[in-house]
């Protein structure tokens, strides 16, 4: 097995309960600078690549795309769902990729599995946490992490590439986004029925693209209501 560089980390109300927790990693070794980031709520189905060749996409991964061959052959943009190139957003730092978590989405107990997770703690109701992964080249001025005193972000970990950048991810509390989901035709996949999306803890991971380039997830819970073919999802704080 590939050696890796390799952090975990999740939001925590403190008292059990978390949103999705995600891993970031590099493989040690291989030569090559690139940085993976995935939601173990969607069992490594969509993965974003942070590739040192500047190739930066939010995609199916190739298993998944190839197991759900006949749904994909109607989509002709394949399965990448966000493709962009890499941005500095100051000298030897870019801003690479955001991920949004309502306090509303931490919802399940914290489990066995989740020993080694390092949790960013959110408290306070009706905001949400933004986590950042922050990379910065070998000849960039970092006095400490990013976003310490301009944002007052908190460290949650960060290793070295093979290129001798590094690679950050830093956390903050923001004020809770309010999104409005359009209503869309629903496509099952795994050989899912309607009868799997009723029920609690409902969650819709939402990829939007940020002012400055950069990309976003949002994990949201939300409700859903079928309406004979269509599917409406409404965040709940709507």
């Amino acid at each position: 097995m590939t050696k890796q560089h390799s952090i975990r980390f999740g939001i925590s109300d403190g008292n059990g309960r978390r949103a999705c927790t995600w891993k970031c990693w590099t493989h040690i070794g291989s030569g090559k600078s690139d940085v993976y980031i995935i939601c173990r709520s969607l069992d490594s189905s969509v993965k974003v690549s942070l590739h040192d060749s500047g190739n930066w996409r939010v995609a199916f991964s190739q298993e998944f795309y190839h197991e759900q061959s006949d749904i994909f052959a109607e989509n002709p943009k394949g399965r990448c769902l966000s493709v962009w190139e890499p941005i500095e957003i100051s000298p030897g730092v870019i801003l690479a990729f955001h991920i949004v978590t309502p306090y509303s989405s931490i919802t399940n107990p914290i489990g066995k599995n989740d020993n080694n997770v390092i949790w960013a703690l959110q408290k306070p109701k009706y905001t949400a946490s933004e986590i950042f992964i922050v990379l910065t080249s070998s000849d960039a001025v970092v006095s400490s992490w990013p976003g310490k005193n301009s944002m007052g972000t908190s460290l949650l970990g960060s290793f070295q590439l093979e290129n001798k950048s590094k690679m950050w991810i830093v956390e903050k509390p923001v004020i809770c986004p309010n999104f409005k989901i359009p209503q869309g035709r629903l496509t099952y996949f795994k050989n899912m029925h309607k009868e799997n999306i009723s029920g609690d803890n409902i969650r819709a991971f939402i990829i939007g693209k940020e002012k400055d380039g950069s990309r976003y997830i949002v994990d949201a819970v939300v409700d859903v209501k079928i309406h004979t073919q269509n599917i409406t999802m409404q965040d709940d704080k709507d």
